[in-house]
């Protein structure tokens, strides 16, 4: 199936935000797109037999006939078009939007805040064009009732994984890592919810509330008296929003932390050099007192020349290239260390398991480290303790780590 093979119906009351969202469905490739200012002109459209529309994108709050009464028309209808919300709802009226779309069994795939995004559209285009969307539950493993009722009980929370020198083995500070507290199943780690909430477009609000959350434990920390710097993987759908850095400081600064407190690291594939917004942001952070790290390099194709015009401190290999002593990976561990020496940016290792990867890291004077090996992610009210007990006193038969004498 081809996106130009699908046909579109936006359904928006303000004329500006209808015309953005089908100009980025033409610029994704669509080549049928309809447009509708309120909910009778949308059920007109959906009326015709001979043009059946695929994927309804729609705002909630609108005059006349609202998104709510829309979606319950659909499904009195029989219409098999599936739904994309283009909202900014709180996640409490979330949870009765999904639950309520459930209930009508009509296909939602997922929710676009606004402004929209031509990466989350994408995405859930996708989701669709794989057969993914499903009338009654998606085959995401959680639905979007349940995604949305954990935001709304905030169930989820950063755990936070050490990260050390590997020549002096002092602590460097924490990367947060999501977790869902799930109210049946236990604390479940980020691999077991995330494509969930991908797929459900609901990536930005995790990491705006792993965010507050990261800043509030940095200033808890310190009111302790705890030197504790935290690394937050910035994985939002785009850089480009013009108030992104503004936001960061914002939040930071209302949970009385300090920019100082938080590395924030971008992800690889998402440096666009050529972005002129995106790059305005990673300026202005910096400017704000951010540490900006390049994160999961190795997984993509940026190169010594593009990565010299960001302002990052710190270059951080995916584990991909580290765990397991995986040898016909070294090359690329080498090539990465070898970027960050002619940067001049500090290399951190992700993924240590085994004695190997230390000793090779060390031999080859990576500065920092972090991996089950040295400690799990660690609930908040555990960090202060783990701290205490770093570095671990040598025992008889059991490896620790060693400083470079």
């Amino acid at each position: 199936m081809q996106l130009s093979n699908l046909r579109f119906l936006v359904v928006e009351d303000h004329d500006v935000q209808r015309r953005l969202l089908m100009q980025i469905l033409a610029n994704l490739g669509a080549t049928s797109v309809q447009g509708a200012e309120d909910g009778n002109v949308a059920l007109g459209i959906l009326g015709r037999a001979d043009r059946p529309i695929d994927i309804m994108i729609t705002d909630l709050s609108m005059p006349g006939m609202d998104g709510m009464e829309l979606i319950r028309h659909v499904s009195e209808g029989g219409s098999g078009v599936s739904i994309i919300l283009s909202s900014s709802l709180e996640p409490k009226l979330l949870v009765s939007v999904a639950t309520m779309a459930q209930a009508y069994k009509v296909k939602l795939l997922g929710v676009m805040n606004k402004p929209p995004s031509a990466v989350k559209l994408s995405r859930l285009i996708q989701q669709y064009m794989l057969g993914k969307a499903s009338s009654t539950e998606p085959a995401a493993e959680f639905t979007l009732a349940e995604i949305a009722e954990a935001f709304a009980g905030d169930e989820f929370e950063p755990f936070f994984q050490p990260t050390v020198s590997l020549a002096n083995l002092r602590v460097k500070g924490f990367e947060a890592i999501p977790h869902w507290r799930h109210p049946k199943r236990g604390p479940l780690a980020a691999d077991a919810f995330l494509p969930a909430i991908k797929t459900y477009g609901l990536g930005d609000d995790l990491v705006w509330s792993m965010l507050r959350k990261c800043a509030a434990h940095c200033r808890t920390w310190r009111d302790a008296g705890l030197d504790v710097k935290v690394f937050l993987k910035l994985a939002l759908g785009s850089l480009t929003d013009p108030h992104l850095a503004s936001k960061i400081e914002k939040v930071v600064l209302e949970e009385r932390a300090q920019p100082g407190d938080l590395v924030l690291g971008i992800v690889e594939n998402a440096v666009d050099v050529s972005a002129a917004r995106a790059l305005e942001n990673m300026v202005r952070l910096r400017m704000q007192g951010f540490d900006l790290a390049i994160d999961e390099f190795g997984t993509g194709s940026i190169g010594a020349e593009q990565l010299a015009r960001v302002a990052f401190n710190e270059l951080k290999i995916t584990r991909n290239l580290v765990g397991n002593g995986n040898k016909p990976l070294w090359a690329g561990l080498a090539e990465a260390l070898d970027m960050a020496e002619q940067l001049k940016l500090l290399a951190v290792a992700d993924g240590i398991t085994t004695p190997d990867d230390w000793n090779l890291l060390q031999e080859w004077k990576c500065n920092f480290g972090q991996g089950p090996l040295i400690s799990r992610p660690l609930q908040a009210a555990s960090v202060g303790g783990w701290l205490k007990r770093w570095p671990p006193k040598p025992r008889r038969g059991v490896w620790t780590p060693a400083p470079v004498l």
